[in-house]
């Protein structure tokens, strides 16, 4: 029922329904601080186990210990013109989510005093309240504090002209709410932790879908351009000067390659998105496969390889793809920093700490010496005339160190000074006898067993690509039919036997998944995807459907040589 002063017509003055002074007055009861624990921990309970309710947790407690018939808080607007009611415990809980205005009303005075405040009858100072049932005989405020700023109030009201307030109850109050505002402040702090952390989950989910995209379309150009620049260099009628552009067109786009690849690794090594997939494996056989797929360039510089492995060295734990992009790289940039004419070696030796060292020693350029502390930095390469010189952003080593440090393992540079040749030395634990004897080691089929002749599957919707690709197959000895799209590829894959499917992931009428599925399915067939996209999950996704590799466009022609003729050993042995 409405209160019988609904109909008031003027608003008293506030020092009419103050009382404040009146806590100074009355008897108080003896504080009951066994009570006032239980209160407590129960809100910190609350904290734990619900921390967005804590305010209301809060309006249940005061109403519990205070033995009052309403209790709540109420929290200003971001406009601070009005205040709003977040929790309400007792008879007045259906106004949860009601408010008051700012200007004119007694929360409005407690925050304008910043102190403590006690009301009675605020109906005859403040209309709205008129018709509110059960009336207000009293209700007690104090300020509610947020970072030092008081924010809002935390209030109890009596609605029983029998119950009066005392300084106990205005101290219980006073506790109660400064544990509940901290309470409150370590939520909201929970809350934009969590805001920020989306943001900045979407922002890298944004940035990774970007880079993917862009490499992807660096890629696909780059793909034709790189394969009919190879095809010209096999021509042996090539004129010298013509075969010398077409090295260095070469050298450029591998350049242009290399560097789309460390900046997307880096970026997923540093994001935590990379993903290694640990198995035993011979690091003597892997470090004579990282050696004969760097021979050709090293040759071509007339550069003597040298290779000293020791055959008592152990096995390591450790992801194949990821170790050989470590070793290859230490490789390139050896042959990249060393002149014609010059060496490198590439020894392997276990150490007596249950290690296994590689070496690989150059007769180059060299490093100053005080380069050596930020030769693995990102964008470093030693010196500004170095990097003006060979060229790159220096990447390779910065992705070596990290890559190395996944293994468990370290990497470290020495020289004796400017062209006095460079030694970068890699050490990885030696696989324990619980892993050595889990499965046997990976290995590396020698590609120069395999007959030269293998029937080729090639699907490539890309004319100029798919052209050039199946040229340079084809004089690598191979038998290449090509098919545009994926249906064309299932209907030739049931006329004659091939040995191994090349393909595209993105044709016109399904994916280089769906393709894969089916050709393993109905003929048992193994395959090298390939593809401008490069993320962790595409990896994953060409496992799933049954490519024994992945392949990142543009692929060097002996890469792919050498690929082809691996899946296709693996699917003979």
């Amino acid at each position: 029922m409405s209160h019988p002063n609904r109909h008031a017509i003027a608003p008293e003055p506030l020092d009419s329904i103050l009382c404040t002074d009146d806590l100074k007055r009355r008897p108080s009861r003896s504080p009951d601080h066994e009570a006032e624990n239980r209160a407590l921990t129960a809100l910190a309970q609350s904290l734990a186990d619900s921390p967005q309710t804590i305010l209301q947790a809060l309006a249940d407690t005061i109403l519990e210990i205070l033995r009052v018939g309403s209790s709540g808080i109420s929290l200003v607007t971001e406009d601070e013109k009005r205040f709003y009611w977040p929790a309400i415990a007792g008879v007045w809980k259906p106004h949860i989510g009601g408010g008051t205005p700012r200007d004119f009303g007694p929360c409005g005075d407690v925050l304008d005093r910043n102190i403590p405040l006690m009301f009675s009858h605020v109906e005859r100072r403040y209309a709205y309240f008129q018709p509110v049932t059960p009336c207000v005989e009293e209700c007690l405020l104090a300020p509610f504090y947020v970072e030092g700023k008081a924010v809002g109030t935390v209030w109890a009201i009596a609605h029983d002209v029998g119950r009066k307030f005392d300084a106990e109850d205005l101290r219980q109050l006073v506790s109660m709410g400064r544990f509940a505002s901290s309470a409150y402040q370590v939520t909201r702090a929970l809350d934009q932790l969590q805001e920020a952390k989306r943001g900045a989950e979407d922002a890298n989910c944004a940035k990774d879908k970007f880079l993917a995209v862009l490499s992807h379309e660096l890629r696909t150009p780059l793909t034709p351009v790189m394969m009919t620049v190879a095809a010209q260099e096999l021509d042996p009628d090539l004129p010298p000067a013509v075969r010398r552009d077409a090295q260095m067109i070469r050298r450029n786009l591998e350049l242009e390659v290399k560097l789309i690849d460390d900046l997307l690794d880096l970026s997923k090594i540093r994001n935590g998105k990379l993903r290694l997939q640990f198995e035993l494996l011979d690091i003597n056989e892997l470090m004579r496969h990282v050696c004969g797929m760097c021979r050709s360039s090293i040759r071509e510089k007339g550069i003597r390889l040298h290779c000293d492995f020791d055959k008592n060295v152990s096995h390591v734990f450790g992801d194949s793809a990821r170790l050989h992009q470590v070793f290859w790289n230490l490789l390139k940039n050896a042959t990249k920093f060393t002149p014609e004419g010059g060496d490198i070696l590439v020894r392997s030796e276990e150490t007596n700490a249950n290690q296994v060292r590689i070496t690989v020693r150059d007769t180059g350029v060299g490093m100053a010496p005080d380069s050596l502390g930020r030769i693995f930095d990102a964008f470093e390469q030693g010196d500004i005339h170095t990097a003006q010189q060979f060229g790159g952003m220096g990447l390779g080593l910065t992705i070596s160190k990290l890559l190395v440090g996944e293994h468990k393992g370290s990497i470290r540079a020495e020289t004796e000074g400017l062209n006095k040749g460079s030694t970068f030395i890699v050490e990885l634990p030696m696989a324990s006898p619980e892993q050595a004897g889990h499965a046997p080691a990976k290995s590396f089929p020698s590609v120069d067993s395999m007959a030269s002749l293998l029937r080729v599957l090639l699907v490539e919707d890309h004319t100029d690509t798919a052209k050039v690709m199946s040229e340079l197959l084809a004089i690598s000895g191979h038998a290449v039919t090509t098919a545009p799209t994926g249906s064309k590829a299932l209907s030739l894959a049931g006329e004659q036997h091939f040995d191994v499917v090349v393909s595209d992931l993105g044709l016109p009428d399904m994916t280089g998944y769906e393709l894969m599925r089916q050709l393993k399915d109905r003929h048992g067939m193994k395959g090298v995807a390939l593809s401008g996209y490069c993320t962790e999950n595409d990896i994953r996704k060409c496992a799933d459907a049954g490519f024994s590799v992945h392949l990142i466009k543009p692929v060097n022609i002996a890469q792919l040589e050498h690929t082809i003729r691996h899946v296709a050993a693996s699917v003979n042995s």
